[in-house]
C-alpha cells in the first residue's frame, strides 16, 4: 500500500501530463501511488501511462469514454485511491522541487493532522519559478475542530484558500467528503470548493506547512476562457448554496457558520464568475454578462439578487449592504 497518492483528473492534456509525471519520478520521496482519471479524453493515454509504468512509476489509469467532468473524477480517484495520505495535481501542473512531497509526507506522518495544506509556486511556461503565490499560503500553523471550518469560511481569499492540489488529506477525511459530495450537482469549476468545504468541516486537526509543494502553471491566455464559462460557473455555485449549507446543517452546523457560508459564495459568485471579459472588469468592476445575468435570475430570490449585484462593487459594497439590512419598508405617502 503505497503511503501517498496523487489525484489526477485528465482531459485532453497528453502533452502536458508528462512534465507532471516527469516531476513525480524527480521526487526523492519514492512511495507514491498516480491515479490518473481520464476524462474522455480524445487521446488514448494508455500508452503514455505505461511508458511511465516502465521508468518505474506507480500509476492506476481509470479511463472513462464519457464525459464525468472534474467533481466525479475527483471523487473517483479518491475512492480508488490506496494511500493513507491522499493529495492532488492537475494535468497542466507540476510538482514542486524534488524534496518537497517527501517534507510533506513526513511532517504529516509526525502531526497526523486530517488536512496539512503547503505553499505554492507560481511556475512559468518552462517550468521555472515565477513567484510565490502567497494568496494561497497556509492562513496559520495549527488548527483544530469547528475552528477549521470557520477560518475557510471567514477567509478573505476564500477562492485560493479552497484549492484541493495544495493540500493533503486524510484517508477518512477524504472519504467522508467524497459520502458528502457524492449526489452533488456540481460538475466542474468549484468542485475544489467543494472538496475543501467538506474536509474543512470534517476535519479535527489542520496544519500549515511551511514547505512549498506545488507549482501552478497560471496560463493567463485563458482569461477569455474563463469569464466566457461565466454562467456555468454562476450556475454551479448557485447549486453549492443549496446543498452545502443544507448538508452542514444536517450534520451540526452551528447557524452563525451556515450563515457565513452562504455570505461567502455570494461574494464568491458576484465578483469571482460574472464578468463578461477581462476588458470590461479592466474598465468597470460592476459589468456582469447577460448571459451570467440570466443563469443568477433562474436560481435566486431578488434580495439575493441584488446582494450578488451589488457584491460587484467593492467600495461600496458594504455600506450598501449595511442599509439593506436597516431599511424597512415604508408606507406610501402622499404628496
Amino acid at each position: 500500500m503505497p503511503e501517498l497518492s496523487l489525484i489526477v483528473p485528465h482531459h485532453n492534456h497528453l502533452q502536458c501530463l508528462p512534465h507532471l509525471l516527469d516531476s513525480v519520478l524527480a521526487q526523492d520521496f519514492k512511495d507514491i501511488e498516480v491515479v490518473l482519471v481520464d476524462d474522455c479524453s480524445d487521446e488514448p493515454c494508455l500508452p503514455l501511462v505505461e511508458a511511465y509504468r516502465t521508468k518505474g512509476l506507480n500509476i492506476t489509469l481509470l479511463p472513462h469514454t464519457a464525459p464525468i467532468y472534474t467533481m466525479r473524477a475527483r471523487l473517483e480517484g479518491m475512492r480508488a485511491a490506496k494511500g493513507n495520505i491522499i493529495g492532488f495535481a492537475d494535468a497542466d501542473d507540476l510538482i514542486w522541487g524534488t524534496e518537497s512531497l517527501g517534507k510533506n509526507v513526513a511532517l504529516f506522518q509526525r502531526e497526523q493532522p486530517d488536512i496539512l495544506h503547503f505553499r505554492t509556486a507560481r511556475i512559468n511556461a518552462d517550468g521555472s519559478f515565477a513567484a510565490w503565490f502567497l494568496t494561497m499560503d497556509p492562513p496559520v500553523e495549527h488548527l483544530t475542530g469547528q475552528d477549521i471550518f470557520q477560518t475557510y469560511v471567514t477567509s478573505p481569499n476564500f477562492q485560493q484558500q479552497s484549492t484541493v492540489w495544495n493540500k493533503f488529506l486524510s484517508r477518512s477525511v477524504a472519504l467522508k467528503a467524497c459520502d458528502a459530495l457524492e449526489r452533488s450537482s456540481v460538475r466542474r469549476f468549484v468542485e475544489d470548493a467543494c472538496i475543501c468545504l467538506t474536509t474543512a468541516f470534517h476535519a479535527q486537526k489542520y496544519v500549515g506547512s511551511p514547505h512549498a509543494a506545488y507549482g501552478y502553471a497560471y496560463d493567463f491566455s485563458n482569461e477569455r476562457m474563463k469569464f466566457a464559462e461565466g454562467p456555468e460557473r454562476a450556475t454551479y455555485v448557485w447549486h453549492m448554496l443549496q446543498e452545502l449549507p443544507a448538508y452542514f446543517e444536517q450534520h451540526g452546523c452551528p447557524q452563525s457558520l451556515q450563515d457565513a457560508l452562504r455570505n461567502v459564495l455570494t461574494e464568491h459568485l458576484s465578483v469571482k464568475v460574472g464578468h463578461a471579459s477581462t476588458a470590461a472588469v479592466n474598465k468597470d468592476g460592476m459589468i456582469i454578462s447577460d448571459a451570467t445575468l440570466d443563469a443568477m435570475l433562474r436560481h435566486t430570490d431578488a434580495r439575493t439578487f441584488i446582494k450578488v449585484l451589488l457584491l460587484g462593487n467593492r467600495h461600496n459594497a458594504a455600506k450598501i449592504l449595511g442599509c439593506l439590512q436597516t431599511l424597512q419598508p415604508k408606507p406610501n405617502k402622499p404628496f
